[in-house]
């Protein structure tokens, strides 16, 4: 809630918000600047096709699984200039969401929406709530769609635990050089391929039992990716 996107989250209720309307985007300009993203374990296999994705600890230190879409001097590189996302390639669920989000209020989660979002607010935007106070498809949808966000992040969890509790991840930094420029992400961290492979036969069965083994190998395999990343950084000729 605190990252580039969300600004100004407020919760939603239908007594304070009763009359607000909203008008979603048109482009995919407001991720312009959004250079990773958390992801969740459902998007691993089509969002590897793509992008990098690597695991960096949150501020708690907690690890977490990332696609990254660009450097600190890049911004997002797949984010063209007319704020559309580059044709035929997977846009995280993280991105998707927006300007929707899920706010923690005493361990129950709820629907909150980022009301620096230029489509809040607007005349010609769909109401969120009902006269009587129900939600409005429009609200339906995104809480549904939420819901849905939250269930693969409790898997995604799972995940990054199996990884912790067999000691699976090991930093690693990622540079992309292209004409010249030379750029680093540092402190993020990766499967060890090696301890993966030495697991006992009895946890590496379990781990393949899981799903998580094709996880690992998705991740893995998608590190390739940051040579996408280096060819976006170069000028068109």
């Amino acid at each position: 809630m605190n990252g580039p996107l969300y600004r100004q989250v407020e919760i939603l209720d239908s007594e304070q918000h009763g009359d607000l309307r909203l008008k979603r985007a048109e482009d995919i300009g407001y991720a312009a600047g959004l250079r990773d993203c958390p992801i969740v374990v459902d998007e691993f296999m089509e969002a590897a096709k793509t992008y990098p994705i690597v695991f960096a600890r949150d501020e708690g230190g907690r690890p977490m699984a990332v696609v990254v879409m660009g450097f600190p001097d890049t911004g997002n590189l797949w984010v063209d200039a007319t704020g559309h996302w580059r044709p035929a390639n997977y846009v995280p669920a993280y991105v998707r969401r927006y300007p929707f989000v899920a706010v923690d209020r005493d361990d129950v989660l709820l629907l909150g929406l980022d009301m620096a979002f230029e489509g809040v607010g607007a005349d010609d935007g769909e109401p969120l709530f009902e006269p009587d106070g129900a939600p409005t498809p429009t609200l339906m949808e995104a809480s549904a769609f939420m819901d849905e966000f939250l269930l693969a992040h409790a898997r995604t969890n799972l995940f990054l635990a199996d990884l912790l509790r067999l000691d699976l991840l090991t930093p690693f930094n990622a540079e992309v050089t292209s004409e010249g420029n030379r750029s680093l992400l540092g402190n993020l961290l990766c499967v060890d391929k090696a301890r993966l492979d030495a697991l006992p036969s009895c946890e590496l069965l379990d781990f393949v039992r899981n799903g998580h083994y094709a996880l690992a190998m998705a991740h893995l395999s998608s590190l390739t990716n940051f040579a996408t990343l280096s060819a976006l950084m170069r000028p068109a000729m």
